[in-house]
């Protein structure tokens, strides 16, 4: 990421916070852990920055969530599976968005479907089956909300100058 801007930089930041935020403070406690809405500020990121500017700041305030809410044995996996799955979003949707303008919903759910998958193979690696299971359940659900929450926030963003602006510069 050369020649990254003050814009850029605070843009990045925005995410990493927003991130941050809704993944620590706006948490659903469930038997394995919590569900948040975090994820539905870094589909966002994707979107409004591309993959490779919004991947490392949804990885970053996830993963900081996780180090501050307790669940430090979290902070890498976490860090690591966020980045990825805004990668594949912004992989995806920057080949379907040339052929469908909501490109970015395939993005989104592609993007969560490798979140759900390396969620379970590290809960299946660390805790077993049966918490895999559970945790599985948890993610699919999580991750849907999520999507649905930034194709709300998407939706919403593009009606405004804000767009235009982020998008043009």
């Amino acid at each position: 990421m050369k020649n990254m801007t003050a814009k850029d930089v605070a843009m990045c930041a925005l995410v990493a916070a927003l991130t941050f935020i809704f993944t620590y403070a706006f948490k659903i406690p469930v038997a394995n852990g919590y569900v948040h809405l975090g994820d539905s500020f870094i589909f966002l990121g994707v979107f409004l920055l591309g993959r490779k500017k919004a991947c490392m700041a949804g990885g970053l305030g996830a993963a900081l969530a996780d180090l501050i809410g307790g669940y430090a044995v979290w902070v890498v996996p976490t860090f690591i599976i966020k980045t990825i799955m805004a990668y594949t979003m912004g992989t995806i949707t920057e080949v379907a968005l040339k052929e469908n303008k909501n490109g970015h919903i395939a993005g989104m759910l592609a993007g969560g479907v490798v979140q759900v998958v390396l969620y379970t193979a590290v809960n299946i690696l660390v805790f077993g089956m049966a918490f895999a299971g559970i945790s599985c359940f948890s993610d699919v659900v999580q991750t849907l909300t999520s999507v649905v929450m930034a194709v709300v926030f998407i939706s919403s963003i593009k009606r405004t100058s804000i767009y235009s602006q982020i998008k043009n510069s």
